[in-house]
C-alpha cells in the first residue's frame, strides 16, 4: 500500500535519536536530582546561586564536558550511561539557568 494512501494519511517521521531526546529537566528529573537535588557527594545543589555561581563563571565549554567525562565523586554522565551528549549539555544548562545563567539551549552541532 502507498504510504501516501489517503486512508492512512501521511507523516513525516523524526529520526529515532531525536524523538527519544529529552529535555533538561527530564535528564534531571530521571538522574541528576539524585546528587543535584540533595546536595550529596558534594554536589552543587539545583538553585543554589552560591555554589553554582563558580562553575558558571566556568562556562558551558568546561562544564559540558566535565559532566560527560565525570569530575570528583561525579560519574561520567551522572552515571547514566544511556544519555547522549546533547541530553547531558542540555541538563547541565536547565541546572545552571536555574542558578542564575542565562545560557542559551545547546545544539547538536554544538555539543
Amino acid at each position: 500500500m502507498d504510504s501516501r494512501d489517503p486512508a492512512i494519511g501521511s507523516f513525516t517521521a523524526a529520526p529515532l535519536a531525536l524523538a527519544e531526546s529529552r529535555t533538561g529537566q527530564q535528564v534531571y528529573d530521571c538522574t541528576c536530582i539524585v546528587c543535584h537535588g540533595s546536595g550529596d557527594l558534594g554536589a552543587p545543589k539545583y538553585g543554589d546561586e552560591k555554589r553554582w555561581s563558580k562553575l558558571i563563571k566556568e562556562g558551558l565549554d568546561d562544564l559540558v564536558p566535565m559532566s560527560l567525562k565525570g569530575i570528583r565523586a561525579m560519574s561520567a554522565e551522572g552515571g547514566n550511561p544511556n544519555l547522549s551528549d546533547l541530553e547531558v549539555a542540555r541538563a547541565v544548562v536547565f541546572m545552571a539557568n536555574a542558578a542564575g545563567s542565562h545560557f542559551a539551549e545547546p545544539s547538536e552541532a554544538q555539543v
